[in-house]
């Protein structure tokens, strides 16, 4: 489900910088670190267990397809988006504030 929702907001990014002047020619690339995700998603075979997600696994197969998004698949201990979500030890959370370009006080 987020990797649809990512998907969505990375194409209408696509779109805004295309109007302003800003031809996107490589796909934008979504980092994931769920490998099950990711597998589903490159997997063109329908399971039984995510009938209820079709229709947004179509949709981001669509958009590989299209070379809009690729996913990229990452470990947990690289995911910088970690820190807007998870309680995470300081030293972990200053690591990955510092990488997003938030300033932290010591």
């Amino acid at each position: 489900m987020a990797i649809s929702d990512a998907s969505r907001h990375a194409i209408w990014l696509r779109t805004l910088f295309s109007e302003l002047g800003f031809k996107q020619s490589i796909p934008l690339p979504i980092h994931v670190d769920n490998k099950g995700s990711v597998d589903l998603a490159l997997n063109p075979v329908h399971h039984k267990r995510t009938k209820h997600i079709n229709i947004k696994h179509h949709f981001i197969q669509q958009c590989l397809e299209d070379l809009s998004v690729e996913l990229v698949q990452i470990s947990t201990n690289e995911n910088f988006a970690d820190v807007l979500t998870k309680n995470l030890p300081f030293t972990k959370h200053s690591l990955f504030s510092g990488k997003l370009g938030v300033l932290t006080k010591d």
